[in-house]
Formats: structure tokens, sequence, C-alpha cells
């Protein structure tokens, strides 16, 4: 009975178990590695860290300092994140790499989402008992795998780059640029403020990456 009842939610729940395994995966290749961070995850961790001093010590004109006029060359969005990080569990390296298991918790979630929105509907002409109500696991597991554990995104998911949490903000933005997701009225211009307001906080580069997507979702009918 039990079984039966969570049947409908098994890809969700093997989602959460495989996201369970990387994160513990991630922490434990980070504790056993010793060697420095190279100089961008160093770099990283130092703008979050300094965003986290002055709130530890509750000076928010040093933060506002830090935030406003302190030359800090990359977008503040991921360093905000770890320094409210730092503040619940202390500042390390290990917490210094806490952002990319939220951005894998984000970019799985996305990735999955879409997956099922875009397959996981009934084809015209069939019925949902043929189909089934709920999308398979596979569609629901396997585009999420794949995207998180590309070698490139794995190797990323280890350090403090930017890199990481911009696959996610990628991602999200993909989700609401999918016309089926938003209303017709107001989605178009939610989902464009969006992806702009986060290349702005997060990395410059995601306005290059969604680009395209962006056209295609202005000229799609």
């Amino acid at each position: 009975m039990i079984l039966k009842e969570f049947r409908p939610h098994s890809g969700k729940i093997l989602l959460f178990l495989i996201f369970i395994s990387l994160s513990a995966s991630t922490i434990l290749w980070t504790l056993r590695d010793h060697t420095p961070p190279a100089w961008d995850p160093a770099d990283h961790i130092s703008a979050a860290y300094d965003y986290y001093a002055a709130l530890a010590r509750f000076d928010f004109r040093g933060f506002a300092y830090e935030f406003f006029e302190a030359p800090h060359y990359y977008a503040p969005m991921v360093h905000l994140i770890s320094a409210m990080v730092f503040l619940v569990v202390g500042a390390s390296r290990l917490t210094g790499i806490l952002v990319n298991l939220i951005s894998l918790a984000v970019l799985m979630g996305a990735v999955s989402w879409m997956a099922r929105s875009l397959y996981g509907q009934p084809r015209s002409g069939s019925s949902k008992d043929a189909v089934g109500s709920h999308p398979g696991i596979a569609l629901t597991v396997l585009p999420a795998l794949v995207c998180a554990c590309y070698h490139f995104n794995a190797w990323l998911m280890h350090d403090a780059f930017l890199d990481f949490p911009l696959a996610a903000s990628v991602a999200v933005s993909f989700a609401l640029l999918i016309p089926r997701t938003i209303s017709r009225t107001a989605g178009p211009s939610f989902s464009l403020a969006y992806l702009s307001g986060s290349a702005c906080w997060s990395n410059r580069p995601l306005h290059s990456f969604s680009c395209c997507r962006v056209f295609m979702s202005l000229f799609a009918s």
C-alpha cells in the first residue's frame, strides 16, 4: 500500500537520492583535498569572506563599502549567498562550495522539470491512461543526471567557481522561457526580467548563453 502511494513520485525520490549521493561525494572530495584552491576559487571565497566579515560584525557601513565601492571584479550574487552560508555554519573551504550544492539542486530540478514539461505530456490522439498520468522515471531522472554528471560540471562542482551557479541560472532561465510554463500576458516580460537580473547579479556571460533561446521564445507562435 505504501509503495503504491509512492510509485507516482518514484522519479522525484530517485532524483533526490542522486542529489544526496552527489552532494556527499562532493563534500568528501573537498574534505580529502588538501591542495590550495586555484586563483579563481580563492578569489571568490575571499570576496564572500569580505561580505561575511562585515555582516558578522554588524558593520553595515563596511558592507555597503564592499557592495558599492570595493573593486570586486565579479557580480555579487554567488558571493552574497556564500556569505549567508558563512554566517550560519562558519567560513571554510568546505562551506565555500556549499553554494554549488544549492546550485546542484536548482540545476537538477530545473532540467528535470523541463524534460517532464516538454516530453511528458500525452500526445494528441492518445488517451491519458495509455500514456500514463505521470512521466516516467527515465524522463524525470536521466536528463538531470546527465547534466549534473557531465565531466565539466562534475569538476566545477568541487571548487568555488562561479560557473556552476551560472549553469543553474541558465537552466532556470530556460525553464522560465518555455511558453507553456507562463501566461501569455505577464510571462515573457517576467522571464526576460529574471534573465537580465540574474545575469547582472551572477555572471555576465549568462546573456550570451541565453540570447538564442530568448529570440526563439519571442518569435514562437
